[in-house]
């Protein structure tokens, strides 16, 4: 039985940004030679597996491997922070959120529930297109490894904007009612990016707030947005007064006001 060969090194991406549809990797660094023998024994393997109607115990072998590798990949760059600079290297740039970045590292069940979405996703994908559709080439110049490493980083990039979107309504919802103590929130050293890059943050507040205050005026419940998208990133009132042209004292009255009118049932 021929079997799939590992270098023993995570595969390591080559920048594609501007190619976003690609999903080739590079292999980890090793003779050229040895990355042509290795696609040599992975042509071989994926012919006798296509022959044998992608089943019997090959198949099993390589999805196990596969998934082994994925999985263990993903948690390594997520624990490290790596896992976001490859997603921009293949053109799947994530949300830049430190409070989301550290949920995600320190929670095991959170961590290990969108690692097993990504992984799975991929491997879905990557035996329909790669394996049955023939996307995969031995002359493409990445080892069957390298190129479902790829498929786990575009996969995971899709799964993470999922949870980051559960994470962030959660986030959200606690902090418009009264779920989140002044304590709670800390100070941010890059407070204009929270602004800058969060549109989408801000649009769910303003979403939130409309669902629950149909009739406040449009501008105030759009400032509102902005604090309730601030406070959820971490900013300090002080912060997300000096980014607002208000008061920290104007900017916690705003959001009390808007607590009471949910209380008076307003």
């Amino acid at each position: 039985m021929v079997q799939v060969e590992w270098s023993g090194a995570l595969p390591q991406p080559t920048p594609s940004g501007r190619h976003r549809g690609a999903q080739r990797l590079s292999t980890a660094p090793g003779p050229p030679e040895d990355s042509l023998v290795r696609r040599k024994a992975d042509q071989a393997l994926v012919e006798r597996l296509a022959a044998r109607g992608w089943a019997g115990p090959e198949y099993v072998l390589l999805e196990a491997r596969l998934l082994d590798l994925g999985t263990k990949a993903l948690h390594k760059w997520i624990g490290s922070g790596e896992i976001y600079r490859r997603c921009f290297e293949v053109g799947r740039s994530l949300e830049r959120d430190q409070r989301a970045k550290d949920e995600l590292r320190e929670r095991a069940d959170e961590r290990e529930s969108v690692v097993g979405e990504a992984v799975t996703l991929a491997w879905n994908r990557f035996r329909e297109h790669a394996l049955i559709g023939g996307g995969w080439k031995c002359e493409g110049g990445t080892t069957l490894a390298s190129y479902f490493v790829g498929a786990v980083l575009f996969a995971f990039a899709e799964v993470h904007r999922r949870w980051y979107r559960r994470y962030r309504l959660e986030q959200m919802d606690l902090l418009l009612g009264d779920g989140l103590p002044e304590a709670a929130y800390g100070s941010s050293p890059a407070a204009d990016e929270v602004f800058r890059d969060g549109e989408a943050g801000v649009a769910m507040a303003e979403e939130m707030i409309a669902k629950r205050r149909p009739g406040l005026p449009p501008e105030r419940r759009r400032v509102l947005a902005k604090i309730a998208h601030g406070r959820s990133c971490g900013l300090t009132d002080r912060e997300i007064g000096d980014l607002l042209g208000l008061s920290a004292d104007a900017v916690a009255m705003r959001m009390a006001r808007f607590r009471k009118g949910l209380d008076d049932g307003q």
